[in-house]
């Protein structure tokens, strides 16, 4: 099972980088339908399927932050903590888009100083200071 949730992840995550937000918004959802996992990966299937739902104007901005402020404001144990930098960057991108630079500056600032004391992600900490710019 957990080599399923991996291979899962990884297409969801080839999917984003090729924009294909329709088919990630289906196949979260169906996913989601099927059972309670692991509070890590439920995190992951809700912070996908919410940021496809924005992309694809079925919820607006507002909520989409709201609902990924929740998945971080959960405290789970055993969550990898560069999935919550990851949504982090995902609400910073959303006020960015939505002309709330300052609080989008503001965000992306506080994920660079995280990752100063994380020292071993160099890709997504160049993505940041590249959003972040």
């Amino acid at each position: 099972d957990i080599e399923r949730k991996k291979q899962f992840k990884d297409q969801v995550i080839m999917l984003c980088k090729q924009k294909k937000y329709k088919e990630i918004y289906n196949i979260v959802w169906n996913e989601l339908k099927k059972e309670e996992y692991h509070p890590e990966f439920q995190q992951f299937l809700q912070w996908q399927y919410h940021v496809a739902a924005y992309i694809l104007k079925k919820i607006d901005y507002e909520y989409c932050i709201l609902e990924l402020k929740k998945l971080l404001n959960q405290q789970l144990a055993g969550i990898d903590v560069y999935q919550n930098l990851y949504i982090e960057n995902a609400i910073a991108n959303i006020y960015a888009e939505n002309n709330y630079f300052k609080k989008s500056i503001e965000l992306f600032e506080d994920i660079l100083k995280q990752l100063e004391t994380l020292h071993d992600n160099e890709e997504f900490d160049v993505k940041v200071r590249y959003n972040h710019a």
